[in-house]
């Protein structure tokens, strides 16, 4: 618009935040942040006829300051991107942790299973009796890991 400021945050406001905290950690992005800011003011003083100049010189500064948001936004999108590969990475790594607990949780299972049972008969009854709580344990266990299978499919 003639005449306006166009603030990177008003015109961006999904970035809002990762503009302010690019501005304070990233040098580059504050320094293209800076010169946009220069630009739109150096603009906004022409339309407002503060300053006179060419109409060449102004519509090099449009392009410079279409250039710069450019740049500012592409930085912002990496960054996103960025994040959101990290955000993958960490779900992954549950996942995989949760995996690893299952497969031991199984294999424990199976090792009780394996074991046989006990010479004592009171012992032999306490682990029959488990042995069904086991087998809900062992198939909820292999429900999960299935489930878990699917989604770390997503990151192959």
């Amino acid at each position: 618009m003639f005449g306006e400021h166009h603030h990177l945050a008003t015109d961006l406001p999904k970035y809002k935040d990762k503009i302010h905290q690019l501005k304070l950690d990233d040098k580059h992005f504050s320094k293209l942040y800076s010169e946009y800011v220069e630009v739109d003011k150096a603009i906004y003083r022409i339309e407002e006829g503060i300053e006179t100049t060419s109409d060449e010189y102004i519509e090099e500064l449009k392009k410079q300051r279409v250039f710069l948001k450019d740049e500012l936004y592409d930085m912002l999108k990496r960054l996103e991107r960025s994040r959101a590969i990290v955000d993958d990475m960490e779900k992954m790594n549950e996942l995989l942790e949760r995996r690893d607990e299952l497969v031991t949780r199984l294999e424990s299972i199976e090792s009780d299973y394996r074991s046989g049972l006990d010479a004592n008969s009171a012992e032999r009854a306490l682990q029959l009796e488990n042995a069904e709580v086991l087998d809900r344990i062992a198939d909820a266990a292999a429900e999960e890991l299935a489930r878990i299978e699917k989604k770390l499919e997503y990151f192959a």
